[in-house]
Parts: structure tokens; sequence; C-alpha cells
């Protein structure tokens, strides 16, 4: 690994690859704010006025079929029949298969699956679906230009077309482009040409094994499917080949982004993946994040986020309603996590095509962080909206329980979720509540190691988040203005890629407040700059940039004791949520040698911590000495952070060997990178600050802010700091 360049700390930027995770937003309003009933109860109509425009999507007829092959009710044999008819006779299919008729992007994944099964199938079987497995160019194929679409099933012979094939236009080695439609057409095969160029180019830098042979590229009529595109490999004198055909009615952006999809699945077929007939969300999933790759600004990734926000409580891997292509987002989450450079993407292919899958999922370093920092991504509500896109990312929610809670009330909550699945409630509460708890004692990490609880939630207009996957009870006492929650999002998620989980957790609204201090202390910073670099990089390109950046923040929600004697309070328990992030990057701006440079780490954790020596718990405030009625705030550090502190960290680096001569590639991308997860024992840089709280006229609150500051290296990092503790 290379050493950091020396001037990379000081070189600082908003750096694109730093995630903006977990941030308490309006932490400066020092507004506590009070909602009236009738303002509550507008903002629950509203939500659930939302929810309801939220549409499941429903089975469709192969859906139905593949549940039934999964359960071993039909054999394979059955299964590729009936979904071929389904795919492109779905009039004639039996109705005892039939559901809503296929929308589907593709059919590649099960026009792969009979290619490969073909020769284990019957004789008849075999007469009824050759023809979807031979070139376009040979007359009994289904895909023959002119061919009469004709019922498989019914076994009718196929009618060679009459019409003749144009001559392929041979884009250098790799692939072929024909145009059976005329010079109306050429338009389109052009932009074609284009879309291939780009995304061949892409997907080899990015490392990716380059097809063998030349692809066959065919503009056709696909409408008897519906299908955008479909990728297969066609059989022709014994031999085969990728064979792409695009539908002739797509246009612009989204002809070139079918065309990317589809040369995606070309190179999919030289990993190869462990298996073709069960890991069709791995297959289509990764081709819908490549339209992205390819082409961030077409958007058209994003026509099947509603798939996915209305099913998030199914199986992470669930490859039905849509759901194979609708999890481009966990790779979009996986993409943008990484820095946008595909790495982490390809890597996830690898893997899945030496051991499969679900285990190249299972063995990803700290899988259970990452989908329970997925389940928040995916709140993608104000403020909590993490997803970063260059064109625009679609303002969806989740499907979930929207309730108005009352005082006086008990109830339970049934957690139903598939395996990496995750739920979302949604709470209002109502001015008649003093006090509400939710009972964790069965929904925690603790009780299955696979359980994430994130709870986000706001008091007057400042939003609060906290993880509690280790509480077993989290507590509000909504008679103290630092407590006084108006909202609330509860967040569970399951790791468990193999199990479901059906539990519950108990809310309790009927409760009082004993009298006390409690309140929060809240770090927040966030410093990050950046600027060319091209005069300290040897080869001088003009558009080689670094960046820097360094933020976080540290919430202690706390619960006072007040010590008369020495006019001082010190803590009785604290709820604390930490978050830090840095990030370094070099983008060379130049077509080899190095391209990019990365390093960057996280350290992050939330923790319960409760004091019963009074003696030795640490001090919170102490009264000024220049003012009675003023207390100077006090910094502490955790005895034992490591019991809750995770860190990661990444470096790495990419490059494209270079010939000395003459400047261009000379052989294939080299990527290096190293990845770290371990416990780390404290939080690193302190935050240096002389902030004075304030005692309001009553005695009831004591309050203020101000700016610290973190030092690192010679950059001197600003700290905003708010106070706020109340008594009642």
């Amino acid at each position: 690994m290379k050493k950091r360049p020396y001037w990379l700390i000081g070189v600082v930027a908003a750096v694109i690859f730093l995630l903006v995770l977990f941030w308490p937003r309006n932490v400066v309003d020092d507004s506590t704010g009070t909602e009236s009933s009738s303002d509550i109860k507008a903002e629950y109509d509203a939500a659930v006025k939302e929810q309801q425009q939220i549409v499941m999507p429903k089975k469709d007829s192969l859906d139905i079929i593949d549940d039934l092959y999964k359960k071993d009710k039909i054999t394979e044999e059955q299964y590729l029949m009936l979904s071929i008819q389904a795919s492109y006779d779905h009039d004639n299919l039996d109705p005892k298969y039939k559901g809503e008729r296929p929308k589907r992007y593709d059919n590649s994944y099960l026009l792969r699956h009979l290619r490969l099964k073909f020769d284990t199938l019957s004789p008849d079987a075999q007469d009824a679906l050759r023809p979807f497995i031979l070139m376009p160019d040979d007359p009994g194929s289904y895909w023959y230009f002119g061919q009469k679409k004709m019922s498989i099933l019914e076994r009718l012979s196929i009618v060679p077309g009459v019409t003749a094939m144009d001559n392929p236009t041979k884009t250098g080695d790799k692939y072929t482009v024909t145009n059976n439609f005329g010079d109306a057409f050429n338009g389109k095969a052009a932009l074609m040409k284009t879309a291939l160029d780009e995304a061949y180019e892409k997907y080899r830098l990015l490392g990716m094994k380059e097809p063998k042979d030349w692809v066959a590229v065919y503009i056709h009529d696909l409408s008897a499917s519906g299908d955008m595109g479909e990728e297969m490999f066609g059989m022709s004198n014994g031999t085969s080949r990728c064979v792409i055909l695009i539908d002739k009615k797509n246009e612009g952006n989204v002809l070139k982004s079918v065309v990317a999809h589809e040369l995606f699945h070309c190179f999919q077929e030289y990993i190869p993946l462990k298996s073709y007939t069960n890991e069709k969300w791995m297959w289509e999933s990764t081709a819908v994040w490549a339209e992205e790759f390819v082409y961030p600004t077409h958007d058209t990734e994003h026509v099947y986020a509603d798939y996915m926000f209305s099913t998030l409580g199914s199986d992470l891997l669930d490859d039905s309603q849509g759901r194979d292509y609708s999890s481009y987002l966990w790779w979009f989450y996986v993409y943008q996590k990484d820095g946008k450079t595909g790495t982490a993407v390809k890597t996830a292919l690898d893997d899945a095509g030496s051991k499969g899958m679900k285990q190249a999922l299972k063995d990803r370093k700290g899988i259970y962080d990452e989908i329970k920092e997925y389940a928040l991504w995916n709140l993608n509500n104000d403020p909590f909206r993490y997803y970063s896109d260059a064109g625009k990312f679609p303002d969806k929610q989740p499907l979930m329980d929207t309730n108005l809670l009352v005082g006086d009330d008990q109830k339970t909550v049934n957690v139903n979720m598939g395996a990496g699945g995750m739920i979302y409630n949604h709470y209002f509460l109502h001015s008649s509540i003093d006090k509400i708890k939710f009972d964790l004692s069965t929904t925690n990490k603790n009780i299955d190691p696979g359980i994430g609880v994130q709870i986000v939630y706001r008091i007057g207009k400042t939003w609060f988040y906290e993880d509690v996957s280790d509480r077993e009870e989290l507590v509000f006492c909504r008679t103290r203005p630092p407590e006084k929650v108006d909202e609330i999002y509860l967040i569970v998620s399951n790791s468990d890629l193999d199990s479901s989980i059906n539990t519950d957790f108990r809310i309790d609204t009927s409760g009082k407040c004993k009298p006390e201090w409690s309140g929060f202390t809240m770090y927040q910073w966030d410093h990050s700059f950046s600027k060319s670099v091209s005069d300290q990089v040897i080869s001088k390109e003009q558009s080689a940039f670094a960046s820097f950046s360094d933020r976080g923040y540290m919430i202690s929600r706390d619960t006072l004791i007040y010590d008369d004697e020495a006019d001082r309070f010190i803590l009785k328990d604290q709820r604390i949520t930490y978050r830090y992030e840095t990030s370094t990057s070099v983008d060379y701006g130049r077509g080899c040698s190095f391209i990019w440079e990365r390093d960057s780490s996280s350290t992050w954790g939330s923790d319960f911590i409760k004091y019963d020596d009074e003696d030795s718990a640490p001090i919170r405030m102490v009264v000024s000495k220049d003012d009675p009625l003023a207390y100077d705030v006090r910094e502490h550090a955790l005895k034992d952070p490591k019991n809750f502190l995770n860190y990661k960290s990444y470096a790495g680096w990419y490059k494209v060997p270079c010939d000395p001569f003459d400047g261009m590639q000379s052989g294939p991308p080299i990527l290096y990178e190293q990845k770290d997860q371990s416990m780390v024992s404290g939080y690193g840089e302190g935050f240096n600050h002389d902030i004075t709280a304030n005692m309001s006229s009553d005695g009831k609150r004591i309050s203020g802010s101000g700016t610290g500051m973190r030092v690192i290296d010679d950059l001197n990092i600003p700290v905003d700091i708010v106070v706020d503790y109340y008594y009642g």
C-alpha cells in the first residue's frame, strides 16, 4: 500500500465519498416547541394519507410458477415450460397458474436457466423450447426477424420469416449491431453502438472478465412479452455466443440504459455465478445497478423504487414481486458506501461466483451494521435522507404502520420480518401523554443477535437519532421540555439472512415521571474542503484533485443528580450516541497509471450507562466561579468505550498499467484494498471547550451553547456544542 501523500491532511474537501450518516438535524434550534393536539392530529392524518398511496405489488404469473417450483410442487421441466408460456404466450396459460400479466425488464435469467438445463429435458420439451435458445439469425429461432409467434406448448411448427436480415454492422472486435427495421431505425442503431462502447469500457475498467467472443446485438420487436430487452446465449452450429435483443420502442436515455443493463448480463456470464437456477436476485439487482454505474444521470434504475419501498419487510434476497430488479437499492447503498467506485459490487459478484449469493453476503464484514444502516437510509424522509444521486433519488418512504398514541394506554406491537428484512413504525404523540415507555425486552440484540433497533424522534423542531439495539426499554418524560417528544420512527431490522423474526414490543403511555434533572449535551462538527493538486503531481494532470473531511457528533442524554454541597450536577445515567468519520481521497484524472487513492475510517456506537456510585460518577456541570447562576459544562470520557464503539477503516488504490512509450493501457487494472473492522478503545481526539450554561429565572432549566475545538495535526476544527437540562 502506498503511503498517503504528506499534503493530504492539509487538503480538504467536501468528500463525495463520506456518508452523511446519523447526523442530528436542526440541533442549534433552541425551540423545544410545543404543538397542539390539533397540529399533531393534522400531521398524523397527512402521514396516514401518504401511506395509503403506497401500493403493494401483486404477484404475477411468473411469481406463482416460481413459488410452486421452489416448493417442489412442479418439476423443473414443468417450471421451464410454464414460465416460457407465461412470458411469451400468457393468454393461453392454464388459469390455475395465472396471476398478473408479467411486466419484467427482461427474461434473461429464465432463458439462461433454459439453456443450462436444455439437455436434461424430455424430447417433447426440447422440441417446444428449442426456438428460444437458437441464434436470432436461425430461421428456426423464436427470435428470427419476421417470425410468426405461435404457442410453444401447442408445439406448432415454426414458420421461417420472409424478411431478409440486413448485414450486421461490426463494431471493432467486441460486438455487432443488427437493424432489421430499415433506415428509420439507423439513429437508434447508432445510439446503441455509443451505449455499447460506453458501457463496455466502464465494465472493463472495473476489472470484470470480458466476453470471450463478440456479442451479437439486435434491434427487435419484443412486444409479445413486453420486455425492454433480452440477453441470452444463442446456439448456432454447436457453438454459442452472447446475444442481446433491444426492443424497438426504447428511446433516448432509456435505450442506452437498457443496452448497459443487457451488456452487464453478458459480463456476468463470464464470472460465472455459483448457480444460475436460484440466484436471480443477484443476477438482476446488480444489472439494474449497472444502469446507475454507467449512466448516473439517467435515473432509469429508479423505476423499480416503488417495489422495494413497499416490500422492505420481506426477505432481503426475495426475488418475487419484482424484487429481483428493485433490490438494486441494496447495491445503490453499497456503491455509495464504497465511494461510488463500483469495486464493492464487483467483489460481491466474484464472491457469489465462488461461494454462492447468500454466503457472499453473509461473509461481508459488518453485515449486521450494514443491514441496520440500510434500514435507516431507507427511511428516506427529511431530515434523514442519505442517498445521493447525480440525477434525482425518488421521494419514497417505506410502507409502515402509522399510529396516533394517546395517554393512559398500553399496546403490543407485532414485529414480523423476513430474513434480512426491516419494518417501520411511525408514531405521533397526543398531548395527553406524560410518559411513554417502549418495552424492548423481547426485541433487542441480546435476545437475538440479528436484531437491530433504531429510533428517530422529534422534539419541537429538532430531530434526534439513537441506536437502541442493546436496550431493554426506552423512556421519555414528556413533562420535561428536553424530552417532549412529538413524533417517533421506530425501525427494527434483521441481519440474519437465514431466518425470519416474529416477536413484539410493548408501548405504555399510562405512567407518570418523578421530578428530576434531565436533558442532553451535544457535540457536532463538520469540516471539509478541497483543491486542485495538479502542481504536486509529477505528471502534472490538470484535473488532479484531492479532498479531506472530518465530521462527527456525540449526544449524551442524561439524568442528573444535584450535589448541593459542591453545587454541581453529576450523572445518574446517560444514553450516549457517537459517530466519527474521516476521509481523504485523491483523483488523478488520468486514463492510466494511478487513477485514485482512498483512505477512510469510521467509529460509531450507542450505549446506556447507569452510575450507581455517586462518589465516582462523572461531573456534568459545576457552578461557575464568576456567576452563582451559571454552570461550567464538563467534558468527560467514558471509562470503557470499547464496550460499545465499533471501528472500520478502508484504504485502497486503483491503477491501470501504462505503456512507458505511448502512455496507453498495457495490462489489466489493479485494485488494492485493505479493510479492517475491530473494536476501539476510545473516542480519539476530545473537544476542547469553555462552555457555560445559565439557569433560568424559575430555577428549572439550565441551558447554553457555544463552540469548542478539535485539533488534528495542524487543523483546528470547530465543534458546535448545545447544553439543555430541565427539572420536572
